[in-house]
């Protein structure tokens, strides 16, 4: 890994740890030592991450680190819903009954642990796991290398979102999300292409929501 790989990386570990305020401007100086990587490979990194949409650069004064407005939020779940639409029409057809089980298993020891009382920390990092489950599934079902970069730099943003937005994640917002879930499961049980693309869709604006604290 190159140490341009090394500041990307960290920068974004940073970020998604909370340890880097959004909307904060720092010199290349600064960000520099705050995560141990030499200034030019920085450079390279900085570059990355603007047109990832993560930082601003500032001509003479640094980077800013972005912080998302309402724009940036309907932007990011429209691209969203624009490939995960695709994406369980397509699974829709090529799904395996194997992996159609696998998401009904999840969902039901997900929801099993939730009603025994399951609470944070452990709470958000289980509907984390099933949501990259079921999603990155049928995403990666396309098997076109470029929307699984896309579809990587929006759930990046998306983390990013969650963090402004001090989203939290409780019982009742993970069963909302699981009975959405549930409904596209049930489309691509029975290869509904139009069912699963409307469940899809109904789950995406509810996302959108969301994220937007409506």
């Amino acid at each position: 890994m190159s140490l341009s790989d090394v500041a990307y990386q960290r920068f974004k570990e940073r970020l998604f740890d909370h340890m880097i305020d959004l909307g904060t401007v720092m010199t290349q100086g600064q960000l520099s030592e705050m995560l141990d990587v030499p200034v030019t490979p920085l450079r390279d990194a900085i570059r990355t991450l603007h047109a990832e949409g993560l930082v601003e650069i500032l001509p003479r004064n640094g980077i800013r680190i972005v912080r998302p407005g309402m724009e940036i939020i309907r932007h990011t779940y429209q691209l969203r819903r624009l490939i995960e639409k695709e994406a369980v029409s397509h699974f829709c057809s090529v799904g395996s009954q194997d992996e159609i089980d696998r998401f009904t298993r999840t969902h039901d020891e997900i929801e099993a642990r939730v009603r025994a009382g399951l609470r944070q920390p452990e709470l958000g990092d289980a509907i984390e796991a099933m949501e990259r489950e079921f999603h990155d599934t049928m995403v990666g079902s396309l098997g076109n290398p470029y929307i699984d970069a896309v579809y990587a730099q929006a759930g990046d943003r998306i983390k990013v979102i969650r963090i402004d937005r001090r989203y939290v994640i409780t019982p009742p917002l993970v069963q909302n999300t699981i009975a959405e879930h549930r409904a596209i499961i049930l489309a691509l049980e029975k290869h509904d292409v139009a069912a699963a693309v409307k469940a899809m869709e109904d789950h995406m604006s509810s996302a959108l929501q969301r994220a937007m604290g409506l």
